[in-house]
């Protein structure tokens, strides 16, 4: 899509233009329009059709002619513009196109039960590597900003009232740490999608003699869903597997989200966004509008919504049913917006800017309190409950204003004879005296262990998305090698093995 700067309704308050990723990630509902689930899928049905036609080859089902006529007719489908105006899904598409083309059908041996199956767990597949890629990316961006961040005082709030006191960088770490959680569960997401579901056909199997084995080492499967039944009746669940995990990261970004929209409120201004990720008005020319963290949220509610529908289509009678159908298309729209979310949410956080100033006038001295309280009652044997009383006894009396002079004669005055408050006084040096496990005194420690976590689960991925590439790639070359041998079908090799015995 192109979007023209000229064609806005707002401008003249910022200093530049709209980012490119803002513009698509604002506009993608409202103006790009919806393509059906089926163009995303289409790669994927490529793929599996190439596994199957291979398959049938190795085993004798199809004669080797045969398959090598329908793996060209493919080859030249995937060169062509995809249009799937007429057909009933992209499974009817290219096998007219293969039928029209030679004559012949790859469908011996497969349903369309299990083809939409398959190419949902193959784009599932993917959609973990690439969120989980995305993923590594904005906790490296929010990791550096951590360390700039971790002198600066903020309030912690709680019931949107301010609490207690933190650090910027304290806060930054709970985004760190609950995308790592995001990231450890896809690893294991992503061994849960990645088993074949080809050969369980209509539901009961096939009574030739298919290797699933094979077409699940061509794939870059880890192992094979077994029983065939429960290949076509769970559909639903791995729906909702991915959909439950999108759901969660979706709102750990709602909630960062809002956050910075909360900390650059006007009222607020800790941080001020940059001119490139926000948008204007079309009315009120001061405006400057956090659109795309809007977005986010709403889309997390929208992912949420997503999953709940999936729930309901479950714990059916065993075997296929039409319903099913209507979660293939959340899938696919959720998986592009937790992608497209996040992508913005790192340039959001880069570009932004944190003004470390702030801080004297967004503190109230009743934040000292909590601390105070605690110190009272561990040095001077008050009950803490007694000490929290009079505390706040004097809160309502002479307001959040804290006196010192007048808060310790206050509470000499109730038979607490308190030597100096003067360390409770200054903002920074309380920060630090929280310094166990956790809190923000702790956040140096933390970051490095963080970062060498990282390191362990980036080996992790790295190590799995460069073989399934080799895996896809040994497909495609496979493809190659057994056209080049049309004249001497014969000459054709395939492997042979146990998919167990396989290291993924």
């Amino acid at each position: 899509m192109k979007w023209s700067v000229k064609r806005r309704m707002w401008g003249g308050r910022f200093k530049e233009p709209p980012s490119k990723i803002l513009m698509k990630f604002t506009t993608r509902s409202d103006v790009e329009g919806f393509k059906g689930s089926d163009y995303y899928l289409f790669k994927y049905e490529v793929l599996g059709t190439y596994a199957h036609i291979l398959m049938l080859m190795k085993t004798g089902i199809i004669a080797e002619e045969n398959g090598l006529k329908m793996i060209k007719a493919v080859k030249d489908l995937e060169k062509k513009p995809l249009d799937l105006t007429g057909y009933e899904d992209i499974h009817s598409y290219l096998e007219s196109k293969i039928i029209d083309e030679t004559g012949l059908t790859p469908h011996i041996c497969r349903s369309r039960n299990d083809q939409v199956i398959l190419a949902e767990r193959l784009f599932m597949r993917d959609g973990v590597l690439d969120i989980t890629g995305l993923l590594f990316i904005l906790i490296n961006i929010l990791l550096e900003k951590s360390l700039s961040y971790k002198d600066i005082v903020i309030p912690a709030y709680t019931h949107w009232r301010q609490a207690d006191i933190t650090t910027l960088s304290h806060i930054f770490g709970e985004y760190i740490q609950m995308l790592v959680r995001d990231i450890e569960d896809l690893e294991s997401l992503y061994s849960a999608i990645n088993i074949n579901p080809l050969g369980a056909c209509a539901v009961a199997g096939c009574s030739l003699p298919i290797d699933r084995e094979y077409t699940s080492i061509l794939l870059g499967f880890e192992g094979i869903q077994e029983n065939t039944v429960d290949v076509i009746t769970s559909r639903w669940e791995y729906y909702a597997k991915y959909m439950f995990k999108l759901t969660v990261v979706m709102k750990h970004l709602s909630t960062i989200s809002k956050d910075i929209m909360f900390l650059s409120a006007d009222e607020i201004k800790l941080i001020t966004l940059d001119d490139a990720f926000t948008t204007g008005s079309s009315i009120l020319p001061h405006k400057k509008n956090p659109d795309p963290l809007e977005l986010i949220i709403g889309k997390a509610g929208k992912t949420a919504a997503y999953l709940s529908y999936i729930l309901s289509i479950g714990g059916d009678l065993s075997g296929y049913h039409r319903e099913t159908q209507e979660g293939k298309w959340m899938i696919v729209d959720a998986t592009h917006d937790v992608e497209d979310s996040i992508k913005i949410l790192s340039e959001v956080i880069e570009t932004m800017q944190v003004d470390s100033e702030a801080q004297s006038r967004l503190l109230k001295p009743t934040l000292i309190l909590p601390e105070l309280a605690h110190h009272i009652s561990a040095e001077y044997g008050v009950s803490f409950r007694k000490i929290h009383e009079l505390l706040g006894l004097y809160v309502r009396q002479k307001g959040e204003n804290i006196v010192f002079s007048e808060l310790n004669e206050f509470l000499n005055k109730h038979g607490l004879k308190i030597d100096d408050l003067d360390e409770f006084i200054d903002f920074k040096k309380l920060v630090k005296m929280k310094s166990h496990i956790g809190a923000p005194g702790d956040v140096e420690r933390y970051i490095e262990d963080v970062r060498k976590k990282i390191l362990k689960l980036s080996k992790i991925y790295e190590n799995r998305d460069s073989k399934l590439g080799s895996r896809i790639t040994s497909l495609h070359n496979k493809i190659s090698e057994a056209l080049r041998h049309q004249d001497s079908p014969s000459n054709i090799k395939y492997e042979t093995g146990k998919i167990h015995g396989e290291e993924y």
